[in-house]
């Protein structure tokens, strides 16, 4: 299985940024205002400041190697399609698009966020900044006017400004840090609605249990960290959701139970048109 590795996939000028074993869009960040708080900032959050010592090395092997490394020479793709390795990033898990072009990616398995940045458009990564570390499973990020918002387990954080201090990436503030600590289904998928709200999965902190009213759910926030709610339940893990343009009704994803094989049970995508709905977990 490839891990490490974000795989761009082009088309006749159409490209598509992907880790292969988990993909999630960024939040939608039209017609929204900024809003920069006041809230506390987070010291324990380890950034490299001085000199760009916060690079993460990239191979200096040809396309043609980094293709046979990763084995993508075996991969099948449609006809006019083809595939190479766009940056290579420890533990990559989910990531979201910057204003100006930057990839962000957080990881699950490890406690670093990364944005990865292609300055002369080639297809391939130029600079890979390792933005912060110390944290305990930074696996969501989402994007929302200049700033990059990280979910851990437990809290969410912001950092305002990204895209002009990746090499001095400022200190985090916390703008919720209320969330579940269970490690079991606690890393966070995160996008920005277009009600300009944050949503933050949580998922059941089990395999198979009943679970309380703050697990296995589909919760939102202002993006200052205020007015949480619970927008659905009964879902056991969400991996992934986008709206739909035209109704704005959530799309999502819902992991099913593990350890009965392969093919069951079925895993789901769900539309939820209105808060308050219910899918069954």
């Amino acid at each position: 299985m490839l891990r490490h590795s974000l795989f761009s996939c082009i088309k006749t000028g159409f490209a598509i940024s992907a880790i292969l074993f988990s993909t999630i869009n960024c939040g939608n960040n039209s017609g929204e205002t900024k809003n920069v708080d006041e809230k506390k900032t987070d010291s324990s959050v380890s950034t490299i400041t001085t000199n760009e010592k916060n690079i993460e090395e990239q191979s200096s092997l040809t396309e043609e190697e980094l293709n046979k490394k990763y084995d993508l020479d075996k991969i099948k793709l449609p006809a006019g399609f083809s595939i190479s390795v766009y940056a290579e990033v420890p533990n990559a898990r989910s990531m979201c698009w910057g204003a100006e072009g930057t990839l962000f990616v957080g990881n699950r398995d490890k406690n670093d966020v990364y944005a990865v940045l292609d300055q002369n458009n080639d297809g391939r990564a130029d600079k890979v900044y390792r933005i912060a570390s110390g944290l305990n499973m930074p696996c969501g990020v989402a994007f929302r006017n200049g700033s990059l918002y990280v979910a851990e387990v437990s809290r969410i954080t912001r950092y305002d400004n990204i895209e002009n201090n990746l090499a001095n990436p400022p200190k985090p503030v916390v703008i919720y840090d209320k969330l579940p600590t269970e490690k079991h289904h606690g890393w966070k998928f995160i996008a920005f609605g277009p009600d300009g709200k944050l949503y933050v999965p949580i998922g059941a902190p089990c395999n198979m249990c009943l679970p309380d009213s703050i697990h296995a759910c589909i919760a939102r926030m202002n993006p200052d960290g205020t007015g949480f709610e619970v927008f659905a339940r009964g879902i056991r893990n969400s991996v992934g959701m986008t709206w739909d343009p035209q109704t704005k009704g959530l799309w999502f994803t819902d992991n099913g139970r593990d350890n009965l094989g392969d093919d069951i049970p079925n895993c789901e995508l769900n539309y939820a048109p209105k808060a308050g709905m219910h899918f069954g977990y």
